[in-house]
């Protein structure tokens, strides 16, 4: 009996969601369902019961979202990096002119490679 009463605890705790998923009736939800849980050893249990099963699905799913926003942030650096590496690489044009005036070699930031401009 009381495990029945608990599942219909929690059915009628989802029931604002219902009437359309917006913050308004999550909240609602979250509150009841905060206010259950601590108030009914029974609501826990059900909830526990219910969670199970559903806690390896969101996990998953929450997993999936961290790995495609990891491997865009890492995307975005590559990208970036490769941007800072090619403008670091070549002599910056007013060295260039500076040693087509003077005749003389320049060296490259990136490694100490020299490109004679005359």
């Amino acid at each position: 009996m009381h495990r029945v009463y608990g599942q219909m605890m929690v059915t009628s705790a989802m029931r604002p969601l219902q009437e359309g998923v917006n913050t308004a009736s999550v909240v609602r939800v979250m509150s009841t369902l905060s206010a259950m849980y601590l108030m009914s050893p029974t609501f826990r249990q059900v909830v526990k019961d219910k969670a199970a099963p559903v806690k390896a699905s969101i996990q998953e799913r929450i997993d999936q979202k961290a790995q495609k926003t990891h491997d865009w942030a890492a995307g975005q650096a590559d990208r970036r990096n490769r941007g800072i590496r090619s403008r670091t690489n070549c002599v910056p044009r007013r060295a260039r002119s500076c040693s087509r005036r003077l005749g003389s070699k320049t060296t490259c930031r990136s490694g100490g490679r020299s490109a004679m401009t005359t």
